[in-house]
Order: C-alpha cells, then sequence, then structure tokens
C-alpha cells in the first residue's frame, strides 16, 4: 500500500528531480551591531556626499530605531541599513543636479516619493530579518520611509551672495527694468514654456528610473512557522536569508540598468531571479518535507511498538484460557470432525465458487485502489509546481 501519511504543501522533491541550480551568495555589508544598539534618540539623516551649500535630504534615522538586533540578523540588518544611507545620496544627487527644473511637485514627485517607496521596502526587509531570529522591532515605516527637503546655504554656495545693497538695488532695478519690456517678456514667457515641456519630461524619466522597485512574494506567508519542523528550521532560517540577498543584488543590477527597456528588464533581472528563488524554495520545501516525514515514521514507529506489547500480554491470558477449554474442546472436536466429514465435500464446491469471485473482486478493488493513489500523487505534484510557480515571481512595483 502507498504512503499519503505526512506529505506537507512542500512536496517538491518530485518536481525538481536531478536538475541542479547553482546559486552563488551575494557580497555581504558589515556593521557592528554595536551601532544598532544606541538608546539615543533617532536623528535625522543627510547624505554625506551633499553640498553644504545645496538643498539638503533628510531623512529619519532608521539605525538608530533597532535598540536590538539579534546576532543572526546582523549581516541582513547592516545590508539594508546600507542601502537606506545610499539611497538618500543618490536622490540627493538628483536633487543637486535637477536645481530649477519642474513646477512645485518635481521634488515631491520625481524624488522625495520614489525615495520613500525604496526606504519603505528596505525598512520593511530589516523587520523581517529581526522577526526570524527574535521578536521583530515595531517600527513606523512609513514615517521612516518619509524624508524632506531643507533649504541650503545660500551664502556658502555662493560668495556673492553677501553683495552690499547698492548691488542689490542695482539688480532690483534692472529686473523692474527687463518686466517693462513687453517683447522680452514675450520671449521669457516662450522659454518658460519650453522648459516646462522639457521639466515635465525630465520628471517622467526620473520617476521611470526610481520606480524599478522589485516586489517578490514574501515567502514567509507561504512557510507558516507552525508547520516548519524544529530540525529543519535553521535550514529555512538560512535560505530564507539567501532569499533576501538575491532581491537585494536583483535591485542592484536594475539600478545600475539605468534607463532599460521592460524586456531587457524582464530577460537581464527578473527572469534570472526568478530561476535563483526557485532554487532556494525547493530546498526549503525538501527540508520541511525530509523532518516531516521523519516526525510520521518516529510516531508510526512508537505505535507499532506499543501495539506488540498490547498484543504479547493479550497472547499469554489467551493462552491460560485455552489450555484450560482444550480438554473439552477436544471431546467436542471429536465429535464435530466426524459431522464436518460429512459436510466438506458439499462445502468444498461452494467455497471453490466463492473464492473465485472474492478474488475477482480484490483484483478490481486493488485496481481502483492504485489508480485513486495514482491520481492523488499526480494532484499533490501540482500542487507542489504550482506553489513554486507563484512564490518565486518577482516584478517592478
Amino acid at each position: 500500500m502507498r504512503k499519503r501519511a505526512g506529505r506537507s504543501g512542500w512536496a517538491v522533491s518530485a518536481a525538481v528531480g536531478g536538475t541542479a541550480l547553482a546559486l552563488t551568495a551575494a557580497a555581504m555589508v558589515g556593521v557592528s551591531s554595536a551601532s544598532m544598539e544606541s538608546n539615543a534618540a533617532p536623528s535625522a539623516t543627510v547624505s554625506a556626499t551633499a553640498d553644504p551649500g545645496a538643498d539638503q535630504i533628510v531623512c529619519p534615522d532608521v539605525a538608530g530605531e533597532l535598540t536590538e538586533v539579534p546576532a543572526k540578523a546582523e549581516n541582513e540588518v547592516a545590508r539594508n541599513v546600507a542601502l537606506l544611507e545610499m539611497q538618500i545620496a543618490e536622490a540627493q544627487t538628483r536633487l543637486e543636479a535637477t536645481v530649477g527644473q519642474g513646477g512645485e511637485n518635481f521634488v515631491e514627485n520625481a524624488i522625495l516619493g520614489p525615495l520613500a517607496s525604496k526606504r519603505q521596502a528596505a525598512i520593511q526587509r530589516i523587520e523581517i530579518a529581526i522577526g526570524r531570529a527574535g521578536d521583530a522591532p515595531d517600527l513606523n515605516e512609513q514615517e521612516l520611509a518619509t524624508c524632506a527637503v531643507e533649504a541650503g546655504d545660500a551664502a556658502a554656495a555662493d560668495p556673492s551672495a553677501t553683495a552690499d545693497p547698492d548691488a542689490t538695488d542695482d539688480a532690483a532695478a534692472a529686473e523692474e527694468s527687463a518686466a517693462a519690456d513687453d517683447a522680452a517678456a514675450e520671449e521669457e514667457s516662450a522659454a518658460a514654456d519650453d522648459a516646462a515641456a522639457a521639466d515635465e519630461s525630465a520628471a517622467a524619466d526620473a520617476a521611470a528610473a526610481d520606480a524599478g522597485l522589485i516586489e517578490c512574494k514574501d515567502l514567509a506567508k507561504y512557510v507558516p512557522a507552525a508547520d516548519v519542523p524544529e530540525q529543519a528550521q535553521d535550514v529555512v532560517d538560512e535560505n530564507m536569508d539567501a532569499l533576501a540577498e538575491k532581491e537585494a543584488a536583483a535591485e542592484q543590477e536594475l539600478a545600475e540598468a539605468g534607463n532599460a527597456g521592460a524586456a531587457y528588464v524582464q530577460d537581464n533581472v527578473l527572469a534570472p531571479l526568478e530561476v535563483q528563488r526557485v532554487a532556494i524554495i525547493v530546498r526549503i520545501g525538501l527540508a520541511v518535507d525530509k523532518y516531516s516525514d521523519a516526525a510520521v515514521e518516529d510516531a508510526a514507529e512508537e505505535g507499532a511498538a506499543a501495539d506488540e506489547t498490547a498484543a504479547a500480554e493479550e497472547t499469554a491470558a489467551a493462552d491460560e484460557t485455552a489450555a484450560a477449554e482444550e480438554t473439552a474442546a477436544a471431546e467436542e472436536t471429536a465429535a464435530a470432525e466426524e459431522t464436518a466429514a460429512a459436510e466438506e465435500t458439499a462445502a468444498a464446491d461452494e467455497g471453490a465458487a466463492a473464492d473465485e469471485g472474492a478474488a475477482a473482486d480484490e483484483g478490481a478493488a486493488a485496481d481502483d485502489a492504485a489508480a485513486a493513489d495514482d491520481a492523488a500523487a499526480a494532484e499533490d505534484l501540482h500542487k507542489a509546481l504550482k506553489l513554486v510557480i507563484i512564490v518565486s515571481s518577482c516584478s517592478l512595483a
């Protein structure tokens, strides 16, 4: 009879057969966990590469909120904290490169909005990493992800800003004269229209470049902690970390691709990432299945041992009773044998016919059971393949 007990939703070993998918580990960004254990109030974070005289992008300090980071989560947390700093630096560079462009909402829509989306994703990954190793922190993701622009020191950026009052008056007079010139006003209006069109195009390009945030299915939702055997926990944790590393590496590749088309991103970033995720998910499934089946087998062995003990006790009691009854039964048997001998001939013919019918029924039942087992196994395999495909998928936000 085919074994069907103990199979989990992660029965994927048959799906991969002998296929081997090679994976490489992403580079680790190392920071000391001690730097995340400060009890000081969180402060704003600015880019270290910003021009002191330019407007500054200022963001809440996420690292200051991480009062306790388990050793097992340090690498993943450190990598995402470093990624947060890199995101601020990239946004600051774009802010300085687009000074004077766009309308009043240009900075919010083309720079701060995309930056907030990226930061929120990184903060969520930090929460997940810590939660897998201990108690997840209760971070205000939206508040910590939101950044602002503070005006820079205009005097430091442009020494001429300290000119004397007479020079300021002359400049004001020149501006009034230019405003009175109708021809100049018309030219300025036309130039402003052209500049506005160019700014809108630049804003669209910048938004498209920043919109490349990769979103993958969260495997933790498909692997409830209660379904993971204790023996498989280390393997599951290790491979969950590997999933996060692969996603971070893909985001870096996407950033380096610049304004590459959708086909390029699909073929060179998303498709390789999904292949890597399939291999990792299969490893998790095999570990969960292996130890789930082992637990079922252990329980079956314990039950069999208990059954054997009970059977031995029942046999001993039955032997004592049988010994007492054998003497009386011997006399009754002798008489019964004479009667049975007469009946055996007639019963033999009937028994032969009954055996043939029973054998035919047993053969048909066995065929039906085998067919049912085959159908159930095929259904399990189909579900496992479908689950792997769903969980391994990624897309651009």
